[in-house]
């Protein structure tokens, strides 16, 4: 009977190494399960915020960590040509090395924020600020006035401008005008 009893104390060890082994096979094989589904690996790179760059810039940058980038859709903007205003997927994502990241960037300033300069020559100072058809106000330009004695033009008559005619104007520019400046004879 003190055989069966060994017998029988032997078979529970046996059944109790065998469940501690099949434990540590489970725990093993479920920490790999994660790691191959959730845990980084090492083709994963963080994406970086690319907004505010420019779009050469930011591809040489990407194509350093292992991604690449592809211009979705342009946009008129207040910002640069070519800087990138808006990403996909955003900064700060886990993705794998390889994807695409997917910008817009900007065409430039808008048409609404440019005007061609007109040939000003000969128009009186006032005019210019008090026509509409100038658009002058929208762009907030700087204006820089020299004053030139003159006896045979009318006072505040625009002599030179600076940037020539046709020129491009952006926002915040800055304008120079020569303007004749009326001598009274008795001075």
């Amino acid at each position: 009977m003190g055989s069966y009893l060994l017998k029988r104390g032997q078979v529970n060890i046996v059944n109790v190494l065998i469940g501690i082994i099949f434990l540590l096979f489970l725990m093993v094989g479920g920490y790999f399960v994660y790691k191959l589904f959730y845990g980084p690996s090492e083709g994963d790179v963080v994406v970086p915020n690319v907004i505010g760059y420019d779009i050469y810039d930011a591809k040489n940058n990407l194509k350093l960590i292992g991604l690449d980038i592809e211009v979705v859709s342009t946009s008129f903007s207040d910002k640069p040509k070519n800087m990138i205003l808006n990403q996909e997927p955003p900064a700060g994502i886990k993705v794998k090395k390889g994807r695409i990241i997917k910008v817009v960037i900007s065409k430039g300033v808008s048409y609404d924020k440019q005007l061609l300069l007109p040939d000003l020559v000969g128009y009186n100072i006032n005019e210019i600020n008090l026509n509409p058809n100038l658009k002058f106000n929208k762009l907030n330009l700087i204006y820089n006035y020299l004053y030139y004695p003159s006896m045979s033009f009318k006072d505040g008559t625009i002599l030179m401008q600076s940037p020539q005619p046709d020129t491009t104007l952006d926002k915040d520019k800055k304008i120079s005008f020569l303007v004749s400046k009326e001598l009274n004879p008795q001075e």
